[in-house]
């Protein structure tokens, strides 16, 4: 019985024809006789299926008149899936605290490696955009754009901004300009 390393896994489900034969049919008998080798591999191909998901949604482009390179994010989940993987509890108590906020949803731009979180604090009324990226320091005083709602906002230099007196938990699309 040969050990199926995650990056074998990764390679049996991006490019099986590069694995020897008989990783193949070792890959295949544990997916078919092991529940939780089955749901590993499933993990694995449900990844690569969001990521090609996002990619291929992904508009992402570089302004060549002002020099400028527009990142385009998008949410995740559907507002609607969103709401089945996250129920709100009824026994809840109302939170006092004013640094209290909850997530509401990620956006993401797979292609740029780039998320934001979007979080809201119902005591203050505010909600709050996280950018994350593999360099913070890109999302230091960055523009952020929310055109449905024709905001441009500036991110402080830990890459956060809040934004009060608009509703944004509906938005689909968020533009980091750097």
């Amino acid at each position: 019985m040969n050990l199926i390393t995650d990056e074998i896994l990764h390679e049996y489900i991006l490019n099986p024809t590069i694995l020897d034969k008989s990783i193949i049919n070792e890959i295949a008998k544990r997916v078919s006789g092991s529940e939780v080798f089955k749901e590993r591999v499933d993990n694995i191909r449900d990844f690569y299926d969001d990521y090609y998901k996002l990619s291929d949604n992904n508009n992402d482009n570089i302004d060549t008149t002002k020099k400028t390179r527009s990142i385009r994010l998008h949410p995740l989940f559907s507002k609607h899936v969103y709401k089945e993987l996250h129920p709100k509890i009824a026994a809840q108590s109302k939170e006092t605290d004013a640094d209290n906020f909850n997530y509401i949803r990620t956006f993401a731009s797979a292609r740029n490696l780039v998320l934001i979180r979007l979080l809201y604090n119902p005591i203050t009324n505010v909600y709050r955009l996280f950018l994350i990226g593999d360099d913070m320091n890109i999302f230091k005083n960055t523009k952020v754009k929310i055109p449905e709602l024709n905001l441009d906002l500036i991110s402080n230099n830990n890459g956060i901004v809040d934004i009060k007196n608009y509703n944004i938990e509906d938005v689909e699309e968020i533009i980091i300009e750097r």
